[in-house]
């Protein structure tokens, strides 16, 4: 099969001049939401200022289809409160605050003060922010910038002082306070410098992470994005080509009689998984051999690349941080191929403590697996993406994957563990 978009990008919508701003928002929302070439499942998060409120996505809510009962309001002097407040060094003891301090700046719960839904991590962000609509975005393209080892050296060179490149922090409360300081200090090299600057750059550029656009209209948002993403992929080359292009045009022969491998591997990823869950449905797998997927399993620096771990957090929520590669021999008896694929999953797990979600199989495409077909599906548009972003990387001078400490935080954070809760319960 083919990796499948999970939405259809929308048309442009109209926006009234005297239009309730939430409802600006909804449209805004769902206009970069269902366009998967910026967010995939409940990735990327957005916002509008009015007054002393702060309406931003809560934490799982996908984009494509968000209502109004999908943003939460927030009191911005608390979280002006927030920005300046020091909850220590020790993590967990920091976001135990942090996430304490953001649930307590909620307005108009809607179940009158219980539980209700949990703001954006990135909430402070949005906060932060000058303009009145804020738009973060885990756009391919711009990730393809941003996960390469050159990023802020190419940022700094293609858009000069309208951009603001942000080093990957733990995400939350340490990255608002880090972009607060950022943005404190992108003001005042402006007025030093005498410019007649917006308060805030064009575009801000995170790490590892995505971009943040923000405009007091619509207009301004579509414009600035624009006219980032068309620098970039002119700098790729330009059209699609630069998706695959770092696979190499002169890829291994792929294995005869693969319909009979698939098979046999596909039962043995099903039974080899369904062993630990006894009563539980066994996991659901969906197969990819699309031409993106067979350029990157039948290259020669398909394995290498992806050994080198995740490039950003949604990778590691929906996908896991590691993929398994695995190599059919030549003339390898099926039996003997399914003898050592168990004995790689094995050795997976005892080594991630996790069973992984992607299986790359060299000559032959990928296996995404997960609780239920959504789960699986959104786990190969994910990988399918990381496949595009390390191509991208790639020919911007190589890949920049997250540490293993930063790795570690995302693996653990409770919020992270929340996120893909909410979105696997919405798929």
């Amino acid at each position: 099969m083919s990796s499948t978009s999970p939405t259809t990008p929308l048309a442009w919508p109209d926006f009234p001049a005297q239009e309730d701003p939430v409802e600006t928002l909804i449209k805004l929302s769902r206009y970069y939401g269902s366009d998967p070439a910026f967010v995939l499942a409940g990735g990327g998060n957005t916002s509008v200022k009015i007054g002393d409120r702060l309406y931003v996505k809560a934490s799982g809510t996908a984009l494509a289809t968000i209502k109004r009962s999908g943003f939460v309001i927030l009191d911005r002097q608390q979280l002006a409160q927030i920005a300046e407040a020091d909850f220590g060094t020790e993590v967990e003891s920091r976001e135990a605050q942090y996430k304490t301090a953001i649930m307590n700046a909620r307005l108009e719960l809607p179940d009158g003060g219980g539980t209700g839904p949990r703001p954006s991590v990135e909430s402070l962000l949005h906060h932060l922010v000058p303009r009145r609509f804020v738009v973060h975005t885990h756009a391919t393209v711009i990730n393809a910038l941003t996960c390469s080892i050159h990023g802020a050296q190419l940022a700094r060179e293609w858009f000069g002082d309208t951009c603001l490149w942000v080093e990957f922090v733990d995400p939350g409360y340490t990255l608002g306070r880090v972009l607060k300081e950022n943005l404190a200090y992108y003001q005042t090299r402006h007025q030093a410098g005498g410019k007649n600057a917006a308060p805030s750059p064009k575009v801000i550029l995170m790490a590892n992470h995505g971009m943040i656009v923000a405009g007091d209209t619509p207009a301004e948002v579509r414009t600035h994005t624009a006219d980032i993403v068309a620098c970039v992929t002119a700098k790729l080359g330009g059209g699609e080509e630069w998706q695959t292009a770092a696979w190499g045009t002169s890829p291994r022969a792929r294995r005869p009689n693969t319909g009979e491998l698939q098979h046999a591997l596909e039962s043995a990823l099903r039974s080899h998984l369904a062993e630990p869950l006894a009563e539980a449905a066994p996991p659901v797998m969906v197969f990819d051999d699309s031409p993106l997927v067979s350029a990157f399993v039948n290259s020669e620096s398909g394995p290498k690349t992806a050994a080198l771990g995740p490039l950003n957090p949604d990778q590691i929520v929906y996908c896991t941080s590691f993929p398994l590669w695995f190599v059919p021999r030549a003339g390898e008896a099926s039996e003997a191929i399914i003898t050592r694929l168990r004995t790689q999953l094995a050795a997976h797990k005892h080594q991630y403590k996790y069973d992984p979600r992607i299986v790359l199989v060299q000559g032959l495409g990928l296996f995404a697996i997960g609780e239920n077909y959504q789960t699986a599906l959104t786990a190969l548009q994910l990988y399918c993406d990381t496949i595009q972003v390390m191509s991208g990387a790639l020919q911007l001078g190589g890949v920049q994957p997250l540490s293993a400490a930063k790795r570690a935080f995302i693996e653990n954070w409770e919020v992270e563990a929340y996120r893909r809760q909410i979105a696997r319960k919405a798929l």
